[in-house]
């Protein structure tokens, strides 16, 4: 799951930036704005995913700890 989250956090790096490189040569002040309002989105969906893979990190950790006798 850490692995599918990572990879569509790539793609939409990737797809992001495609964009902004095509919308800055098409020099349209409008495409340009609509750009922008996307590439703000990418941002806050990356921070979901890390979210959800530091919450899911934390639940393993807690998982393996409980079994292990303190010494």
């Amino acid at each position: 799951m850490a692995k599918d989250n990572c990879q569509d956090t790539a793609k939409s790096i990737d797809q992001t930036t495609k964009m902004i490189d095509e919308t800055e040569q098409s020099n349209d002040p409008a495409r340009m704005r609509d750009a922008l309002g996307q590439a703000r989105k990418s941002p806050a969906e990356m921070k979901n995913h890390m979210d959800m893979c530091m919450n899911m990190m934390d639940m393993m950790e807690k998982m393996h700890g409980k079994g292990r006798k303190k010494q």
